[in-house]
C-alpha cells in the first residue's frame, strides 16, 4: 500500500512540474510579444541568431562550409581604406 502512495506522490509532483512548464512557456510568449512590440530589431535579431544556431547544430558540416564561403566573400569584397593607411 505504501508503494501506491509513492506513485501518487510522484504523479502529483509531475503534474506540478507540468503546470510550471506551461506557465513558463506562457511567460516566454508574453515576453516575446513585448519584445516584438517595443524592441523589434533586437528581438528579430535574437530569433535569427537562434535559428542559425539551430541549423548549425543540426548540420555542422554544411554550416562550416557556408560560414567559410561567407568569410572568403567578405575578405574578397572588402574595400581598401580611403585614408590610405
Amino acid at each position: 500500500m505504501k508503494i501506491v502512495g509513492y506513485f501518487m506522490l510522484v504523479f502529483v509532483l509531475l503534474a506540478i512540474l507540468q503546470s510550471l512548464a506551461f506557465v513558463a512557456s506562457v511567460l516566454d510568449f508574453i515576453v516575446l510579444l513585448w519584445g516584438v512590440c517595443f524592441r523589434t530589431r533586437e528581438t528579430f535579431g535574437l530569433m535569427a541568431a537562434f535559428l542559425l544556431l539551430g541549423i548549425a547544430c543540426s548540420s555542422s558540416g554544411p554550416s562550416i562550409m557556408v560560414a567559410g564561403a561567407v568569410l572568403v566573400w567578405l575578405a574578397l569584397t572588402r574595400r581598401p581604406d580611403p585614408g590610405g593607411g
